[in-house]
């Protein structure tokens, strides 16, 4: 009777601990995956402020005065597209686009009619003249990436 009852308690209490056991792997697993998502979305945000900023450094770079130059400021126009960290979609993990959503005013000859500058917007102020607002968008590129989308709206005045 005595040997019986040892086996029982032996047996439980062998699931018991193969039960903890297993419920401590699944949370290392699960802080793991948690810890490299988190990575990832801040890895995101800083390629969205990045592009924020190159795009605006083109921007600046631009001749506005040649009618030619017009076309980058139109509505939804895409001002910069990449992919990171390798220029190839097949082995980045994220794609960043910017685009322009309105640009304020008269910038040098884009004024709504010179080029194709749809997204220059008329305002009653000179002071906001030379103002952009920016739709930035990074999203994940690979399959072995966790569905990240970051979206930022920036406005600048140049």
């Amino acid at each position: 009777m005595k040997r019986g009852f040892s086996l029982v308690t032996a047996i439980v209490f062998v699931v018991l601990i193969a039960t903890l056991a297993m419920f401590s792997l699944n949370i290392s697993v699960t802080t793991a995956r948690q810890t490299s998502d988190i990575f990832l979305r801040e890895q995101a945000e800083l390629l969205a402020k990045g592009a924020t900023e190159i795009a605006i450094l083109r921007l600046l770079q631009t001749d506005f005065m040649q009618p030619a130059n017009c076309a980058l400021i139109d509505t939804n126009a895409n001002l910069m597209q990449t992919f990171f960290p390798t220029q190839n979609a097949a082995t980045s993990l994220f794609q960043a686009s910017v685009t322009i959503n309105k640009m304020f005013g008269k910038v040098g000859v884009c004024d709504g009619t010179a080029g194709r500058g749809t997204a220059v917007t008329p305002i009653s102020t000179t002071e906001s003249a030379g103002t952009v607002i920016l739709d930035v968008v990074v999203r994940s590129a690979n399959a072995n990436v966790p569905p990240i989308r970051i979206h930022r709206r920036t406005i600048q005045k140049l």
